[in-house]
């Protein structure tokens, strides 16, 4: 498409844009929606530093490589991972290298948890989206082996929800792997 040059270049904004949002919700939440002068220049100051850090560290974690409809359990490790590691630095930066005691310490970590679900909901949603359009295939199989192959099988009709197939279960020899 028209898009694909420019792919990277927007996710990575896409991302900074949640980190920001992130960010200004955590600041909200900790001061019950009124945050004080003092807090918001404080947020100001140290937000670059903290886009600067998640960008660094979701490239370093790679959360750029993946395709958006198969994102994996990996990927979401990597991204918590990312957010984990970029707090972590933005907090020593702030605690040590600002000399700023009076960043409220519960905003690193609401906005931790917010990133993470802001970003990893975004790159879940197309693969929801697809597997919710595969459940409503016009016809019901079911695969025969229950091991490997199967559940490859039953990912592959899942993620083509054009093929009109709804995998309802599977059939095996082997007694062990029932359920």
């Amino acid at each position: 498409t028209m898009l694909q040059p420019y792919r990277r270049p927007l996710i990575v904004a896409m991302h900074l844009l949640m980190a920001g949002f992130a960010n200004w919700c955590a600041f909200w939440l900790r001061f019950d929606g009124v945050v004080p002068e003092w807090a918001f220049a404080l947020q100001l100051q140290t937000l670059p530093i903290l886009l600067a850090l998640r960008a660094g560290f979701l490239i370093y974690f790679q959360s750029y490589e993946s395709v958006w409809r198969y994102t994996s359990i990996c990927d979401l490790r990597n991204l918590a991972l990312a957010t984990l590691s970029s707090t972590v630095a933005f907090y020593v930066i702030v605690r040590w290298g600002l000399g700023s005691a009076n960043y409220p310490r519960s905003v690193y970590i609401i906005d931790a948890i917010l990133m993470t679900l802001l970003v990893g909901g975004a790159r879940l949603a197309p693969r929801l989206q697809r597997e919710l359009l595969c459940s409503q295939g016009n016809r019901r199989v079911l695969v025969y082996g229950a091991g490997d192959a199967g559940e490859a099988i039953v990912r592959s009709l899942r993620s083509n929800p054009f093929e009109g197939y709804h995998p309802i279960g599977f059939l095996d020899d082997d007694s062990a792997k029932i359920g």
